[in-house]
């Protein structure tokens, strides 16, 4: 079942915001109609167009940055939606992989500053999705892992590369072997964060980086983040296709298969 979780997009003066609003009473999931909504949301904010009529609304003014943030305090974004990988196989899942990596890598190559301002859980591809954005602003709530180990699975949308890249790699080796999962603090101290606040900090925090941004030159900004894209493509383009490969071994390993039908449905616990 599709899930019906949504994305916003919203412009208030030259600040743009991508807003996950998950299914009530749920934690926001990753699911084929969210990769597409996201997808639309940065290719709108790439060229400057004005929201939608199924946006948010907003001035339309040309954004200076964009905030990627949740609608509930509670969860930022908890990975893919584990259903979808139920019925992958072998033939199939070498494109959700790569669907991820399209829209991720879309992200990171927006032509204005992105922020995730993370409040809640960031676990899996959750956790993906946030490093995708040039910087990861949270609140002392927040709380992040690379989990995917737990379901049999490997980090399957660039976070092989990019983990290793924010904490190092023995950093990154311990993460994604044991599926820990890091409280704020601890998140910061290994160099995940580029901020952490206090719950009624976050918001003001963002602003004033968004006063920085604002005095420079939105032309030296653009250029500067297609050097950065120029510099990783390669990068990028061996992560995917060794992420493939490495999920196609996964999907079809037995014990794969009996930890997603596990987390899928939980068996009732014994009196």
């Amino acid at each position: 079942m599709e899930s019906k979780a949504a994305v916003q997009l919203k412009s208030s003066g030259a600040r743009w915001e991508v807003t996950l609003v998950p299914e009530p009473g749920k934690p926001f999931l990753l699911s084929e109609s969210v990769l597409d909504q996201l997808e639309s949301c940065f290719q709108k904010i790439g060229t400057g167009s004005r929201p939608g009529k199924n946006d948010s609304g907003g001035s339309g003014e040309r954004p200076s940055m964009v905030v990627v943030q949740s609608q509930t305090l509670r969860y930022f974004c908890v990975g893919a939606d584990i259903r979808i990988l139920e019925g992958l196989n072998r033939d199939t899942i070498g494109r959700w992989v790569s669907r991820g990596h399209e829209v991720l890598n879309l992200i990171e190559d927006c032509p204005f500053p992105v922020v995730a301002k993370v409040r809640g859980y960031a676990l899996g591809g959750g956790l993906e999705l946030a490093m995708a954005c040039d910087l990861i602003y949270a609140d002392e709530t927040a709380v992040f892992g690379q989990t995917e180990a737990k379901i049999g699975m490997v980090p399957g949308w660039g976070g092989t590369l990019r983990l290793r890249e924010r904490v190092g790699p023995s950093r990154a080796n311990r993460l994604t072997m044991t599926g820990e999962m890091l409280d704020a603090e601890s998140a910061k101290a290994m160099g995940l964060l580029d901020g952490l606040f206090p719950s009624d900090g976050l918001e003001s925090a963002i602003q004033d980086f968004e006063n920085s941004v604002a005095e420079s030159s939105p032309a030296a900004l653009s250029a500067y983040k297609r050097i950065l894209s120029d510099e990783r493509a390669e990068a990028r383009q061996r992560c995917l296709e060794s992420e493939i490969a490495r999920s196609v071994e996964c999907i079809e390993d037995p014990d794969t298969k009996a930890r997603i039908d596990a987390f899928v449905r939980p068996k009732p616990k014994s009196a």
